[in-house]
């Protein structure tokens, strides 16, 4: 991965994090008896800005598909294949905008708490409960502009090294890992010790470990079962695994790339969504919201896997800790990975 690509995912990442750290001192504020009411009014400003423009891209990409598809342009002799094929993108952009600026209002919000443990009054809840949209929108836009074709685009472009891959799995991870901690008030309202113990993150027992290393393993055999029988019942999808492939495939090649897989997605996923998340949004939300991140597997067999995969991560997170799901999730990965390799699944 070159600098361009490295600066472009801190810039595109950067504004959610400042985002929550003004949401954070706006709580800050509030624990402390003051009304903090600029700051909660800044982080919804910001939100609210994007969420902005994502509606009008959406829209604009909505109309274009509109008119590609309309008789006129087709006597036209305008080659419009591409505004067709991007057409449902756009309805994928500004619908769950739409939802992320509605969860920002306070009544929704004492709604929802009724259903999961939020308090409806914080500024960090109602932000995190919005960013669940744009991870709605990654799958929605990723089904609509269609699996089949993001794996077109990405292999008519240069094939990532290993190493690249590996680069780009790490930073996300970081990425990840930087929203729990700030998103949970490093910085604002805990010191590093105090944010950690609130993500769970501790040094696990050797019971722990194994108890994560078990999980892991047991889930990876289970999972594997249940994607061969799928794909001899004629449920499996060749793009899932054609994407998949394109996405991940570099990392198989070596075992540095394998632990990658591992221990990137197991670090970065386990502390934002079974650390920060879960206690917030309770098992199922997290679960799900998780399961909805993995947009390359679009709505599939692969989909209800992970979702599965997540529970039971979630069920580690409450009954251990996150240290221990981190362990279980890295060790699943692994071993699926090393299974598959191996040609056993």
């Amino acid at each position: 991965m070159d600098i361009v690509n490295l600066i472009g995912i801190l810039i595109l990442f950067a504004p959610f994090v400042v985002i929550l750290f003004f949401a954070n001192l706006a709580e800050r504020r509030r624990e402390g008896g003051a009304p903090g009411t600029e700051f909660a009014v800044l982080s919804y400003l910001f939100l609210l800005l994007i969420y902005c423009f994502l509606i009008i891209v959406g829209l604009i990409i909505q109309l274009m598909g509109m008119v590609a598809q309309s008789s006129q342009a087709a006597n036209l002799g305008v080659d419009t294949s591409a505004f067709t094929a991007l057409g449902g993108v756009g309805p994928a952009l500004w619908i769950p905008s739409v939802f992320g600026i509605l969860l920002l209002l306070p009544p929704l919000r004492r709604l929802l708490a009724r259903a999961i443990p939020i308090d409806p009054a914080s500024t960090v809840h109602a932000v995190a409960l919005s960013y669940t949209m744009l991870v709605v929108l990654n799958l929605l836009a990723t089904v609509a502009f269609g699996l089949g074709n993001m794996a077109d685009l990405l292999e008519s472009g240069a094939r990532e090294s290993s190493s690249a891959v590996a680069a780009a799995l790490w930073i996300q991870a970081v990425v990840w890992l930087v929203l729990a901690v700030v998103g949970v008030g490093w910085l604002t309202r805990r010191a590093v010790k105090p944010a950690l113990v609130r993500l769970g993150i501790v040094v696990p027992s050797p019971r722990q470990v194994a108890i994560g290393l078990a999980v892991g393993l047991a889930m990876a055999v289970a999972a594997g079962v249940a994607s061969t029988l799928a794909d001899r019942l004629g449920l499996g999808s060749n793009e899932v695994e054609r994407l998949s492939e394109v996405v991940v495939g570099p990392l198989t090649q070596s075992a540095l790339g394998i632990l990658t897989l591992g221990l990137a997605a197991g670090i970065g996923e386990e502390t934002l969504f079974r650390g920060a998340l879960q206690p917030r949004f309770g098992l199922l939300l997290a679960t799900i919201t998780f399961a909805l991140l993995h947009s390359q597997y679009g709505f599939s067999i692969a989909t209800i896997l992970v979702f599965m995969v997540g529970l039971i991560l979630g069920i580690l997170r409450q009954r251990q800790n996150t240290s221990t799901s981190i362990i279980g999730h890295a060790t699943y990965n692994v071993t699926l990975v090393v299974l598959s390799l191996l040609g056993i699944f």
